[in-house]
C-alpha cells in the first residue's frame, strides 16, 4: 500500500511538466536536515501516481550510481535512510500496480538499479542488508526495512531475489529480532508473499525443510512462538 500517501493533484501537474524533480533532488544531497525531510516526502508522494513513478525513476537513473537518491539508501543517517526506503517502497508499489503500463515496464530496470543500491557491498544481496536492519533496536528503521522488504516481494523479480537470501530466511524462520505486532505482521506478510510465488518457493527448494517452516509459520499466523537462533559464524573460520 502507499501509507495513505497520495498525489496532490497540482504536485502531478508540476512533475508532467517534468520542471519538479529537478529542485527537489538537489534538496536530496548530503547537506541534510529538515529540507533533505521535506524533499523525501515530496518525492515519495509524487510515486504514488503513474506519472510520477515513471518520472522519478527516469531522474534516478539519470544520475546512474551517483545519484543521491542512491546514496541515501547506503547513509550512515538513520532519517536519511528511512525517508530513501520510504520512496523506494511506494516506487515498488507504485510500479507493481501500473504493472501493466508499458511505459512503467520500460523503467522497471531503473527501479532494479535503485534496490541494488541498498547493499553495503557487492557480496551482500539487498535482501539481507534489509534483514540485518529488521534485527536492529531502532524501530524506524526496521519498519523502513520490512516494508521496502514487502514492496519487493509484490514483484515477481523482487520474491525471487528475495528467496535466494539466506540471511532474510534466517530472519522469517526465527525470533531473532525484538519485533512489535504490526512488525510481526509484516514479517509474517512478508513469508505469505514468498510463498505465493512458486518461482520463489522454487529456488528456495519445493521439499526443502525450509519450504517446509514457511508454510508452517504462515499457517500459524504472526504471533506463533519461533524458536530462537543459534549464534551464526560471521564468515568462514580459519584456524
Amino acid at each position: 500500500g502507499t501509507g495513505g500517501t497520495r498525489p496532490l493533484p497540482h504536485l502531478d501537474k508540476a512533475l508532467s511538466t517534468g520542471g519538479l524533480l529537478g529542485p527537489l533532488w538537489r534538496q536530496l544531497e548530503p547537506a541534510g536536515g529538515g529540507a533533505r525531510d521535506a524533499a523525501l516526502a515530496a518525492v515519495r508522494g509524487a510515486a504514488c501516481s503513474r506519472r510520477g513513478c515513471i518520472l522519478v525513476l527516469r531522474q534516478t537513473a539519470s544520475g546512474g550510481a551517483a545519484d543521491p537518491l542512491a546514496r541515501l539508501l547506503r547513509s550512515s543517517d538513520a532519517r536519511a535512510k528511512v525517508g530513501a526506503f520510504a520512496v523506494a517502497a511506494q516506487l515498488c508499489s507504485s510500479c507493481a500496480r501500473f504493472a501493466a503500463d508499458g511505459e512503467v515496464a520500460s523503467v522497471q530496470p531503473a527501479l532494479h538499479a535503485l534496490i541494488a543500491a541498498v547493499s553495503p557491498s557487492a557480496g551482500t544481496a539487498p535482501g539481507d542488508a534489509l534483514a540485518a536492519l529488521v534485527a536492529l533496536p531502532a524501530e524506524e528503521l526496521r519498519v523502513a526495512a520490512l516494508r521496502l522488504l514487502l514492496g519487493l516481494a509484490q514483484h515477481e523479480w523482487g520474491a525471487l531475489a528475495l528467496a535466494r537470501c539466506e540471511g532474510l530466511l534466517h530472519l522469517l524462520l526465527h525470533a531473532e529480532a525484538v519485533l512489535t505486532p504490526d512488525e510481526l505482521r509484516d514479517k509474517h506478510a512478508l513469508a505469505s508473499a514468498l510463498l505465493k510465488s512458486t518461482a520463489a518457493a522454487d529456488v528456495i527448494g519445493a521439499g526443502a525443510a525450509t519450504v517446509r517452516q514457511l508454510r508452517e509459520y504462515v499457517a500459524a499466523g504472526p504471533f506463533a512462538a519461533q524458536s530462537k537462533a543459534e549464534a551464526r559464524p560471521e564468515g568462514p573460520l580459519t584456524l
